[in-house]
């Protein structure tokens, strides 16, 4: 759901909710990728002051990688772990995300915050997406039981 009203407004707005479709695996990729029903807009313009926040439950091995990232038209121009249109060196996501090494499971709990540029707009909107770069065992648990929770906020 996304609320009412458009960006360059004095008053905040924001946009949240909960996804329990269904756990989604996002498969083999050796390139940083979308996790697919995983991608949540709200109105902007060049400079508003925007903030996602995504909590839930990942299962991840030591070469599974996730991270934020704002989509343009599905492809990525901005990472979290940077806060450019270029990954980290080591190509291994945002830290807040980074697999533990004694367990599978770990606790999603990632933040990005930004200035909205212009090259950060589909038709008036910015859209925030959790990406994954890795192996086919990495997996997002978005169920009735393990709902994934996102919220997004325009301070304008």
């Amino acid at each position: 759901a996304v609320a009412a009203g458009g960006g360059g407004g004095t008053a905040a707005t924001f946009a949240r909710g909960y996804v329990t479709s269904g756990d989604v695996t996002p498969g083999l990729t050796a390139a940083w990728t979308p996790v697919s029903g995983l991608a949540f807009s709200l109105a902007a313009v060049a400079g508003d002051e925007v903030e996602f926040t995504m909590n839930g439950l990942l299962s991840q091995t030591a070469t599974a990688f996730f991270d934020l990232a704002v989509l343009v038209s599905g492809s990525i121009v901005r990472y979290a772990s940077t806060g450019t249109a270029s990954p980290t060196a080591a190509g291994e996501g945002d830290g807040a995300i980074y697999p533990l090494n004694a367990s599978t499971l770990r606790p999603l709990s990632a933040y990005f915050s930004l200035a909205v540029a212009s090259g950060d707009l589909t038709g008036g909107t910015v859209t925030f997406a959790l990406i994954y770069k890795g192996d086919a065992l990495g997996k997002v648990y978005a169920s009735a039981n393990y709902p994934l929770r996102w919220r997004i906020r325009n301070d304008h």
